[in-house]
């Protein structure tokens, strides 16, 4: 007969991998529900958590903005990329939209420019990612903006507050809810294509930064 002990003693943390941060940010106010890198759902938003994106951000007219998006670990080919309008332009403002790999917890190269979002309205504003690659792990959604916004703002990221995104956004430990979300803008920042490399970048926190998010 197998002896089994009366109890075990865990003698080492373990880190299990990204299963509570492929939970994307719909880029509206009430997200739906997420997946896991066991499986991604046709349909919902992937990116940060749902519960990082709050409050208006204005946007940097001539610069583009890098945040950060922590996908599941299985590589996957998303359907859209899309940002949330929290306030319209007063004309019709469009703006570039594409996804860079990770360089050493930085953008790097450019790994698909999506192309040109006409925002007219509130709320979600989205672009096919027809023909893009599969993305996984972490990488750098872009939005490119023209030198005149019109009043535009978007929706933007808070802190973050989790542990587990500590190995993904380069942040030091320990962590703890007042720690902000680490992103950046690149400038300046002729509108029209993404640049082929991440550029002439500045570090921004917090709500400063434009949140984005990827459809499965």
């Amino acid at each position: 007969m197998v002896q089994f002990p009366a109890s075990i003693t865990i003698t080492q943390d373990v880190l299990i991998p990204s299963m509570d941060v492929v939970r994307g940010p719909v880029p509206v106010p009430a997200p739906a529900s997420g997946g896991s890198s066991f499986g991604i759902i046709a349909g919902n938003w992937y990116g940060l958590g749902a519960g990082q994106v709050v409050g208006a951000v204005g946007p940097d007219a001539g610069y583009i903005n890098y945040a950060p998006l922590i996908l599941s670990d299985v590589a996957h080919s998303y359907a859209a990329i899309g940002v949330s309008v929290n306030t319209a332009p007063s004309v019709s403002t469009t703006i570039r939209l594409g996804i860079f790999s990770d360089l050493n917890g930085e953008p790097g190269p450019l790994l698909w420019d999506a192309g040109d979002v006409a925002l007219t309205a509130t709320g979600t504003n989205a672009i096919p990612l027809t023909g893009a690659p599969a993305f996984q792990g972490k990488v750098w959604g872009a939005i490119g903006f023209p030198s005149a916004v019109n009043g535009l703002q978007l929706l933007g990221y808070s802190e973050y507050g989790s542990t587990a995104l500590a190995p993904y956004l380069g942040t030091v430990s320990p962590l703890s809810t007042s720690d902000n979300l680490v992103g950046y803008i690149g400038g300046s920042y002729s509108y029209g294509p993404l640049p082929a490399n991440a550029v002439n970048l500045s570090q921004r926190t917090g709500s400063s930064i434009s949140a984005l998010a990827l459809q499965a």
